[in-house]
């Protein structure tokens, strides 16, 4: 096909003390596609900030429970070639609440989950990350994670309104990444 990823970037940041975990993320990712006799880009902007109390420690296991508000924004560049350019926008927001999961293998080595859903704007939303850790060294972490996040926005029934939009997507993604601690 002609979608080809342009760029994605993406930030994390928290803040802990205690059993409280603030967490912020970050993320941007723009595909484009000129294969289809079009020239057409689309742009993806989440925001996320979340509240994660650990309430439990079974054995190793430390469980928690999160909520906070996930906004995302889409951004449609549509040339056909004759003027004027599209350029459609539609954003949604949803409170979401989840469950956190971190076990240590080792001194150096930890697996977390995270499983959310979100309720608001969109039909349903569904999101889930698992990654395993690596501390190398005092204040460097750096991981492999899965993730796998599943949304739908808008009603397929609206299809004849003049501002229809459906967005219904299943994304898997591997990804890697470095934290610094202090």
């Amino acid at each position: 096909t002609g979608d080809l990823v342009e760029s994605a970037f993406g930030g994390v940041g928290f803040a802990s003390k205690g059993p409280w975990t603030i967490n912020v993320r970050a993320v941007t990712m723009t595909l484009d596609d000129t294969d289809s006799g079009l020239d057409v880009e689309w742009d993806r902007t989440t925001l996320q900030a979340s509240v994660a109390y650990r309430f439990a420690v079974t054995g190793k296991h430390a469980w928690g429970v999160l909520g906070g508000v996930r906004s995302v924004d889409h951004e449609w560049k549509i040339n056909t070639g004759v003027p004027p350019t599209i350029r459609p926008e539609e954003d949604f927001t949803d409170f979401i609440v989840g469950l956190t999961h971190a076990v240590p293998i080792n001194d150096r080595w930890s697996w977390t989950n995270r499983i959310v859903v979100g309720f608001g704007d969109s039909e349903e939303a569904t999101y889930f990350t698992t990654a395993i850790n690596w501390q190398p060294l005092d204040h460097w972490v750096f991981n492999a994670n899965f993730s796998y996040t599943d949304v739908e926005f808008g009603d397929s029934d609206d299809i004849n309104d003049a501002d229809f939009y459906l967005y219904d997507m299943e994304e898997p993604a591997f990804g890697i990444g470095f934290l610094y601690t202090w």
